[in-house]
This record gives structure tokens, C-alpha cells and sequence, in this order.
């Protein structure tokens, strides 16, 4: 397990394998790593939930930085932009922070993403995503939603995962131009009632933390975007 870039619940794409004979000693290899990676979270939040306190622990926003970056820097009309979401904790602790990163309004972790033209005007999201969960909360500690929701992540340790934007995103996207986009994240914590009550856990649960729980807001860096118009067709006669 690589504790300096955590990317659990959110795997990377698997590469193509050129000799087909070896697809099955890798697949199988890949599970194991998997099943290993995910007893080692296990035993990681239960040390968490297992050390009594006298009250929930919590974090300050300025234990962790959010980045932004691209794969390239200029992008032309039309194409999917991908963008880079990485959550770093800067804190000499470990912290209870949500493995989830995503553009969809929630309160476990969500990115909202601003753009803003080289005049100075601002764009916000055409579309706002809302995240809900309508299923009963469970009557116990279900380990599947915590392992799949929440992380214990380390100092100088980060995760990332990949947004994606565009002209239907940001109208300002659908024109040539240069374009400045940050973004702000945001969550509120393992020790929001929702949150916890969404896993089977319930107030005393997160009492008994024994790492600190990040809840807050903090805004990004800002990443500069080139769209280019389409490349023209010559016509041969």
C-alpha cells in the first residue's frame, strides 16, 4: 500500500496488457492486492473508532490544501477537460477526512468549481448536482459504506481523484479563449450526524475517535486554460 498518494475508492484505470498469456496471474495479483489493501483500511478505522475520548476531535480547515492540475494546457473547443483533485493533509496527525472528492453537492466532500476569463468575469456551474441518500441509515456499523466513504489519511500523505468540465459545464468553455479555473472543497465531517448515522454509527461511535475529523472549506489554486478552435479542413477538389 503506497501511504504517500491514497487513491482508495477510486482505483486507477488498469493498463492494456500486451502478452494476453500473463491477463490471469495479473488479475489475480491485483485482487490480492486489493483484498490486502482493503483488510489494512479495516484495522485502520477500527484503531481509529477503537481509543476511547472524552469528545469528538476536530480538525481545522487548515490541515489539509487542495490542488488542482491538468494534463495539458491547452484543450480545443468541444474536448472533456479532466481535472486533477488532490487532497493533501498538512498536519502532523493523522486525520479522519471523506474518500470522496466529488462535483455533486453532498456533505461528505464536495468540489465547486469557479471560472473566470481574462476580463475578470466569473462563471459558475450550469448545472448543480445534488447528492442524496434516500435508503434507511443501518442499525449497526456497516464496514463496506465506512471503508468506501472515509479515510484515515497520514501526514504528507494525499488522495486524488479526477473531475471533468466542459462547454456544458461553463458556456465560457464553448469559445476560444484563455480561462482561470479554481475551486473550493468542502465537507462537513465525519462528526455531521448525517454522515455518521449513514453508516450505522451513532454519536458515541464517533466520540471514541481517535483521530482528529476534518470538516470545513478550502479553497484551491487556480490553473489557466487555453481553448483553441477546431484545426480548419481542407477541402481537395
Amino acid at each position: 500500500m503506497n501511504f504517500g498518494e491514497q487513491r482508495i475508492g477510486h482505483p486507477p484505470n488498469s493498463e492494456k496488457l500486451r502478452d494476453g498469456t500473463t491477463t490471469e496471474l495479473l488479475a489475480s495479483t491485483a485482487t490480492w492486492g486489493l483484498t490486502v489493501t482493503k483488510l489494512a483500511q479495516l484495522l485502520i478505522l477500527f484503531m481509529a473508532l477503537s481509543t476511547s475520548q472524552s469528545g469528538a476531535k476536530l480538525s481545522p480547515p487548515t490541515d489539509i490544501a487542495v490542488r488542482l492540475s491538468l494534463q495539458k494546457k491547452t484543450y480545443t473547443v468541444g474536448e472533456n477537460i479532466q481535472v486533477r483533485v488532490q487532497i493533501e493533509n498538512l498536519s502532523d496527525q493523522p486525520i479522519v477526512v471523506s474518500n470522496l472528492i466529488s462535483n455533486s453537492d453532498n456533505r461528505e466532500g464536495y468540489v465547486e468549481f469557479t471560472l473566470s476569463d481574462k476580463a475578470g468575469r466569473r462563471e459558475f456551474p450550469q448545472t448543480r448536482l445534488i447528492a442524496d441518500a434516500l435508503a434507511p441509515f443501518p442499525q449497526q456499523p456497516d464496514w463496506h459504506l465506512i471503508l468506501g466513504r472515509w479515510i484515515v489519511l497520514y501526514p504528507n500523505c494525499s488522495m486524488t481523484s479526477h473531475l471533468s468540465v466542459d462547454g456544458a459545464t461553463f458556456p465560457f468553455l464553448s469559445k476560444p479563449g484563455r480561462y482561470r479555473l479554481s475551486g473550493a472543497y468542502s465537507s462537513a465531517g465525519l462528526a455531521y450526524p448525517t454522515n455518521y448515522r449513514s453508516l450505522g454509527l451513532n454519536e458515541e461511535d464517533v466520540r471514541s475517535l481517535k483521530f482528529s475529523a476534518w470538516s470545513g472549506k478550502v479553497h484551491s489554486n487556480a490553473v489557466w486554460i487555453t481553448i483553441a478552435p477546431h484545426a480548419p479542413v481542407n477541402k481537395q477538389r
